[in-house]
């Protein structure tokens, strides 16, 4: 599943904003509200949505008025909450067409840390030819409670489990085929050498530093794999995961890599990562494990897992959980949302039912 859609809709009451006489409120498959100028749409038009966190082309004249901003973020606009972009429609494009293509507008991606430099791959970046098939260890996304009415994705009185949404770095774990793999959201990691000339040529080029042919050594080893290592890796040699996931093979273990993110750190360092477990797929039934299944096997393995906000019945989760600071042991700064999962795991029109949903606090940040 995923959240990120760019999709012409039929726009639903467009009403004055309280505090400014030149925009407009409409609300956006009813959880989105979105600021327009006065006059620009009407009840009924079509229009197409761009949500927060796309990137829309630079080179397109419609997105000129950005001056360059091209990520689109949530803001608030005389003292109103905003979030998303509206645009009119091209001729020919219909009610419910997702245009991301044809528009060229893409889903935002935070940069790994430690990530290379454009044309200079760095090693423990890239991916490792002998990853797990992607239907194995699926890339994890979810979609939004904006989007959805919670009221028609969850039955009356189910029993959820609302979590809190960590800002850091997915992270996937899976023994496969006998060989332990290490991946972040998109990318599986290659593993660290330790082999014992890697080890004397890194010694070598510190030592090369402070001589003449510096530049002479470094072209050498460059041409030599160096020690791979990354932060996913480190996290995952840090909590034993090699040796601890070994006992449930095949199962892909998701996991947030936190203290990477400026401002919201976790009592963590950008040198120490802390890990904090959220999901685990088997990829031999193609879903996800029932909450009591992964309480057991993370308690087992000893394995720290995200914060638990709520645990009861759907009526009570509401979207104000997704607000405050974070109850993340060591955090000093607010959360950036929650997930709500049902604590028996089942699907429905929407794919997996569970919804994420970002706080305020944390869209409207600096």
């Amino acid at each position: 599943m995923s959240e990120f859609h760019v999709t012409v809709v039929r726009l639903g009451p467009v009403v004055k904003h309280p505090n400014a006489d030149r925009l407009e409120i409409t609300n956006v498959h009813g959880g989105y509200p979105c600021i327009t100028a006065k006059g620009d749409f009407q009840a009924g038009d079509l229009a197409v949505y761009i949500p927060v966190d796309s990137v829309v082309p630079a080179d397109d004249s419609r997105f000129a008025f950005l001056d360059g901003h091209n990520r689109i973020k949530a803001r608030k606009l005389r003292g109103i909450f905003s979030m998303g972009l509206l645009i009119k429609p091209d001729a020919g494009m219909a009610e419910g067409d997702d245009i991301s293509a044809a528009l060229r507008i893409t889903a935002y991606e935070p940069p790994e840390s430690g990530a290379p430099s454009a044309g200079k791959p760095k090693h423990g970046s890239t991916s490792n030819a002998t990853a797990p098939d992607p239907h194995i260890a699926p890339v994890y996304d979810l979609e939004g409670w904006r989007r959805y009415n919670p009221g028609r994705v969850f039955n009356p009185g189910e029993r959820v489990n609302v979590t809190e949404k960590l800002h850091g770095e997915n992270a996937r774990f899976a023994w496969h085929a006998g060989r332990f793999h290490v991946g972040s959201h998109r990318t599986w990691k290659r593993g660290a050498c330790t082999a014992w000339w890697t080890v004397v040529l890194g010694v070598a080029l510190r030592v090369a530093r402070f001589v003449r042919w510096y530049g002479w050594t470094r072209r050498i080893v460059g041409a030599i794999p160096p020690s791979v290592d990354c932060q996913w890796w480190r996290t995952a040699r840090k909590y034993g995961l090699p040796e601890k996931l070994r006992a449930y093979p095949e199962l892909v273990f998701f996991g947030e890599i936190l203290g990477g993110m400026e401002g919201m750190r976790y009592g963590h360092t950008a040198d120490d990562r802390g890990l904090a477990m959220f999901d685990i797929f088997d990829p031999r039934t193609g879903r996800f494990l029932d909450r009591a299944y992964f309480l057991h096997i993370t308690s087992e393995l000893e394995l720290p897992v995200v914060p638990v906000l709520y645990n009861g019945s759907i009526e009570e989760v509401n979207p104000a959980m997704a607000e405050g600071p974070s109850m993340y042991p060591g955090a000093a700064h607010i959360r950036e949302g929650f997930v709500v999962k049902p604590w028996i795991e089942r699907s429905c029109h929407i794919g997996r039912v569970a919804l994420k949903l970002a706080g305020e606090g944390y869209l409207l940040r600096k």
